[in-house]
């Protein structure tokens, strides 16, 4: 199996990993490289005019299979369990089921839409000068208009990655993380991941009132959305500052991915009716 953690910005996957990672025996990468890997290898058999001359098709997409499971295999090698954590994966996931016989066991961390753009609302008002952070759109819907359309980076492709997972069927055979759920009651999300990667969560491993994220990556390298330290403290479910930080953009929304809130979060759609 291939375990990978990774879908919305700002929806907990950083705090999911600092909390796994407090058992000796799992590594959660930081957002790593190896989706990248599987794409240039996807690329290079698409492209390449030797496997074009291939008379046995079959075999040579087979051997494609066995060469990104190859590298997998070597990517997550190590003591323990080794998750991948990075976004992308939802698009390629029949192509690991391909590869290894069976889907990857995909965790997506997701969060009220809302919530992301209020949490890249906030990063910008703290510094709007930074390239990336929609500084020539002059309003808030504008911005937010900026960072959900489809080829936005990061947050517009996940969403686009995760409607397109839905109609793909792909969603229901993943393990969907709130990060409402998770900053609420985390020791019963935890136990969940657990499951789901075929093991029971072991008993005194995890502590929730003290969760520490220390420096892993230079998030200037994501761009100014980077921010992957948690400072140390117990897991906090904070109320939704939405409504203060986007006004009416927040209803505007959710009018305008229903489709989220149907499959993701319906309590937000009865709300409104």
């Amino acid at each position: 199996m291939i375990p990978v953690i990774g879908c919305l910005p700002r929806a907990g996957s950083t705090l999911l990993a600092a909390l796994l990672r407090q058992n000796d025996s799992i590594e959660v990468t930081p957002t790593g490289y190896l989706l990248g890997q599987v794409a240039a290898m996807s690329q290079a058999y698409t492209n390449s005019p030797a496997r074009v001359s291939w008379l046995a098709q079959d075999e040579a997409r087979s051997r494609f299979h066995a060469a990104v499971r190859g590298a997998c295999d070597g990517y997550l090698a190590g003591d323990g369990l080794t998750i991948e954590k990075g976004r992308g994966w939802l698009h390629w996931f029949e192509t690991i089921e391909a590869a290894y016989g069976a889907p990857p066991n995909l965790i997506l961390p997701v969060r009220d839409l809302r919530g992301c753009a209020s949490s890249m609302e906030r990063a910008y008002r703290r510094n709007p000068e930074a390239v990336g952070y929609g500084g020539n759109a002059p309003t808030i819907a504008a911005r937010v208009s900026q960072w959900i359309q489809p080829a936005a980076v990061p947050l517009g492709r996940a969403i686009a990655e995760l409607q397109d997972a839905i109609q793909r069927g792909v969603l229901n055979r993943c393990l969907v993380v709130r990060y409402e759920d998770l900053a609420r009651d985390p020791v019963t999300e935890l136990a969940r991941v657990y499951r789901f990667l075929g093991y029971e969560m072991p008993p005194g491993v995890h502590n929730t009132g003290h969760v520490e994220e220390p420096v892993r990556e230079h998030d200037a390298v994501h761009g100014p959305i980077g921010d992957h330290v948690i400072p140390p403290g117990p897991v906090r479910y904070n109320e939704p500052d939405y409504r203060d930080i986007l006004g009416d953009v927040a209803d505007a929304i959710v009018r305008d991915n229903q489709w989220f809130y149907r499959v993701l979060y319906p309590e937000v759609l009865e709300a409104q009716t």
